[in-house]
């Protein structure tokens, strides 16, 4: 402290803070110049009043306590350029990127050129390595370990320096506050909700895991290049089950940031998960209405205390000079942000997730727990929800009038036909009655009189309409017909359980039926093989679907789009089951020149063509399936036009085709396409969302993004557990994504864990299903092979390449990749006695699929390799 004169420093900084903030770095960098003592003293002052967002009474007394407390670590502000370029793990640092309390944050790489991966390493120097701060450093360390969520920032090890130091190695995360980026890139309010729902889902998994931040505020809260949130500096948080230790909850009040501190942390009281909800209420107050709910300026600690505690913020709307905006604000969102940052903890939100709902609720059009509840207020709700609702019904109700008037037209035809055709007529006008009926009784349930106003979702509509068609006298054919139509519908709305329960009923009226048949029920095998499908039995929906085909043929109904409809289906179950050749033999059964030009035939013509370019692309001919693929697209559009869910699935398979060939820029430009339509159209939590999320986490992963591979892979996963249920196969293929991006950052322990995850939802409910069992399987190969042991990789391989031959065939191309990738890895062992039947193998199967000569040319070059390197072994051991 002797060592640098305080008139000296107080003297810079008095001339910094005159300066703009752009200007000080540069002016402190020129008057400390050759002093780096000097700098590291001004710099660290300097940081620390801007930080202090006005707590300060008395400026010089705060300047001359934060020289004394900052003057210990000299040596360490001076010593540490000797960093850049060392290593800490499998990284060189850099560049140092940030200081903090205990030390500072670098920039680093992976020493290996190979692997492009960036991590920020924060490092606590000796010099530092107090007891309190090791503490802190551990409890930071704890805390991080138990976190994984694509929106906080990760930790990948931790471990102690050559020299010593402490270290954490953790995700780098290149992006600006929140606010910033909301300024910066001028969001709409939408989008501004659309990020503080991301933060909240982020904040919801911290305190699921017993973890309270306790210093939330922009800076903490970045968003990165591509628009996705992370949540930084758990450095002083607060574990909820760990309450020993005092004096870092006693530090941490001291480290927190006024302006989102909470009324009971300014009291020193207890802090709960609502402490957190308090500061993301004032930052989603400021998103909302651009200011911040209290006015600080030129007020004392006391008395910006006082305001803290007891002032009452106004509404956001009041603060915003925009009519359209202050317009969107006014009613729920002020009522939203006032809640959030109510003075008792226990009349704020306890937890994000009632946050979240609130938030999603008005997104949705749907009554809020912050607003005052009164009749008037949840009916307007219902009609603006019900939108949505009548809509969905009404397309219920346009296809069963449909149905009515092509049977009464049907009646009026038959009349005059001969008498033996007027039990059918009959037959059909009891069908247009009850049709009818079942109608009335499912609008009659849903009146706003009859639910006082309250806002009913669509599935409470259909489920209404269910439970009075039990009720209801009705032939069996005509039950079938309408419960069909209605699964349909739930399959839609991504409520596959109970679709499935009522397909199932349609299905089994439908085979108990053996005559007086109609388009509606013969298409029931097809909704219920759909439903199986989506379960993941593909054996049941194939029975399905050859039900169905008999009960066209037997109906002679064959020359309608929907019996192409079952075709097309049954493509898809053998392309899921990588059975192409297969697809190619239903598709050539069809030709899409014969359907016509009117809006149904483009429809048909486009997914016609979808099926043919999925097929020829898994078969390996994609220039061929590109040129298909283009014209679906063009028959997809005049069709639907640019901004349809439809559209965006031509979008998404191209972009699959573009990842076949490698081609991963122009795959991400169609996948992002892909992603934009669906979540505009379909909304970001359908299960039809997930998909192209899916394809953008494959992509990544092929760019070596590792952490955005992750992070797509965690989104769809997430929706699809939601939508599908934790059980499902889709579920289980991100959670086996999530393995493959964790094999590629060498992070083989964590894979494994995911794997494991992964192959017991596989394990537990599709133990049937060979090919599902065969790919997870395959998975552990690249595990063990990076954990080193080739042993346990050789296990994996064979029951992996058992599975598919059971499931797919002795000779399915996806037997010879494995039988190669496994004999590659004997080669590496120098065990090529094991590696040439395996070769030898596959290009047998190679041949009897008339792969390319090229192909067969790169497996030949393997066998001549290890005959050769055999038979030197066998000669090296004879002498």
């Amino acid at each position: 402290m002797n060592e640098i004169n305080w008139k000296q420093i107080e003297t810079i900084v008095d001339q910094a803070l005159d300066l703009p903030k752009e200007q000080r770095l540069r002016f402190i960098k020129t008057e400390c110049k050759g002093k780096p003592k000097l700098e590291g003293e001004v710099t660290q002052l300097l940081d620390s009043i801007s930080n202090s967002e006005g707590w300060l009474e008395n400026l010089e007394k705060y300047k001359r306590d934060m020289y004394d407390e900052l003057a210990d670590n000299i040596e360490l502000l001076s010593s540490e350029k000797s960093l850049i370029g060392s290593k800490v793990g499998s990284y060189q640092i850099e560049e140092k990127i940030g200081e903090g309390g205990m030390g500072s944050v670098y920039l680093a790489k992976h020493s290996s050129g190979d692997i492009k991966h960036s991590v920020a390493i924060k490092i606590i120097r000796s010099e530092k390595a107090t007891s309190d701060n090791i503490k802190r450093f551990k409890r930071e360390q704890k805390i991080l370990a138990g976190l994984h969520h694509p929106g906080i920032a990760r930790m990948y090890d931790a471990g102690t320096t050559s020299d010593g130091y402490p270290y954490l190695i953790m995700e780098y995360i290149d992006g600006i506050p929140i606010n910033d980026y909301c300024e910066k890139n001028e969001c709409t309010l939408g989008k501004r909700l659309d990020l503080f729902i991301d933060v909240l889902q982020a904040l919801r998994h911290a305190h699921e895991n017993l973890v309270i931040h306790r210093d939330l505020k922009p800076g903490n809260i970045l968003v990165d290049r591509s628009g996705h949130i992370k949540i930084l500096d758990f450095g002083i948080s607060k574990l909820i089950e760990d309450e020993e230790d005092n004096s870092l909850t006693k530090t941490g009040a001291h480290l927190l940031t006024p302006r989102y501190a909470a009324p009971e942390q300014v009291l020193q009281e207890n802090i709960t998960t609502a402490t957190d909800l308090y500061a993301l209420g004032i930052i989603f107050y400021q998103l909302t209405s651009g200011h911040y709910p209290f006015d600080f300026k030129e007020l004392s600690r006391h008395e910006m205390e006082q305001a803290i505690i007891k002032q009452e913020a106004c509404k956001p709307s009041t603060k915003v000079s925009d009519p359209k905006v202050k317009k969107q604000l006014q009613g729920d969102l002020d009522a939203i942000a006032l809640k959030a940052i109510r003075k008792e903890s226990e009349h704020r939100y306890r937890m994000a997730n009632e946050f979240l709902e609130d938030l999603k609720n008005f997104q949705k059009g749907n009554p809020v727990t912050a607003r005052e509840d009164s009749f008037r207020y949840r009916s307007q709700k219902f009609f603006k929800r019900h939108k949505q609702g009548i809509a969905v019904t009404a397309g219920i109700l346009l296809f069963l009038i449909g149905l009515t008037s092509f049977y009464t037209f049907r009646i009026a035809q038959e009349r005059d036909q001969a008498q033996v055709q007027a039990q059918r007529a009959e037959l059909q006008a009891e069908r247009a009655k009850q049709v009818s009926e079942f109608m009335i009784s499912l609008f009659k349930s849903n009146y706003p009189e009859n639910t006082l106003g309250e806002d009913i979702p669509v599935s409470s509509v259909i489920n209404a309409g269910i439970e009075n068609l039990s009720k209801q006298e009705m032939s069996p054919v005509n039950r079938a017909t309408i419960l069909g139509v209605i699964a349909q519908v739930q399959v839609k709305l991504s409520d596959i359980e109970s679709a499935k329960k009522l397909s199932t009923q349609a299905f089994n009226l439908v085979i108990d039926s053996v005559d007086n048949h109609n388009l509606g029920t013969v298409d029931v095998p097809t909704i219920y093989g759909q439903v199986a499908y989506q379960s993941g039995d593909f054996e049941e929906a194939y029975q399905a679907f050859k039900i169905g085909d008999s009960l066209y043929k037997a109906n002679d109904l064959t020359n309608t789009y929907e019996y192409r409809t079952l075709k097309y289906n049954l493509v898809n179950l053998y392309t899921e089951q990588k059975k192409y050749q297969e697809a190619l033999q239903v598709l050539g059964l069809l030709d899409p020149e014969t359907y016509g030009d009117d809006r149904e035939a483009i429809i048909e013509k486009s997914d016609f063509y979808n099926y043919k370019a999925i097929a020829l692309k898994n078969l390996g001919r994609q220039t061929e399936a590109l040129s298909i693929y283009k014209k679906a697209l063009e028959y997809r559009l005049e069709a639907y036009g640019p901004n349809n869910p439809e559209v965006g699935t031509i979008y998404n398979n191209i972009s699959s085709l573009y990842i076949s060939l490698d081609q991963y820029e122009e795959a991400l430009e169609y996948a992002e396409m892909a992603y934009k339509i669906r979540k505009n159209t379909l909304g970001p939590s359908h299960s039809l969302t997930a998909t192209p999320l899916w394809s953008l986490s494959v992509i990544h992963r092929n760019l070596n993004n590792y952490e955005e591979a992750l992070r797509y892979a965690d989104e769809a996963g997430t929706i699809l557990k939601e939508t599908l249920g934790a059980d499902h196969w889709r579920y289980a293929t991100t959670i086996r994504g999530q393995a493959e991006v964790l094999i590629k950052m060498e992070e083989f322990l964590n894979a494994k864990k995911k794997a494991d995850k992964a192959i017991e939802i596989i394990n537990t409910n599709y133990a049937s299903n060979m090919t599902f069992k065969a790919l997870f399987s395959a998975t552990y190969t690249g595990i063990y092979k990076g954990l080193e042991d080739l042993d346990k990789a050789a296990e994996y391989y064979s029951s992996s390449i058992s599975f598919f031959k059971e499931g797919l065939g002795e000779n399915h191309p996806q037997v010879t990749q494995m039988l190669i990738s496994y004999a590659k890895m004997e080669m590496s062992r120098q065990n090529y006695e094991k590696a040439q039947p395996l070769l030898k193998e596959a290009f047998k199967i190679q041949k009897n699929n008339e792969q390319s000569d090229e192909e067969l040319k790169v497996t030949q070059t393997l066998i001549d390799e290890s005959v050769k390197k055999l038979q030197r072994a066998s000669t090296a051991s004879s002498k």
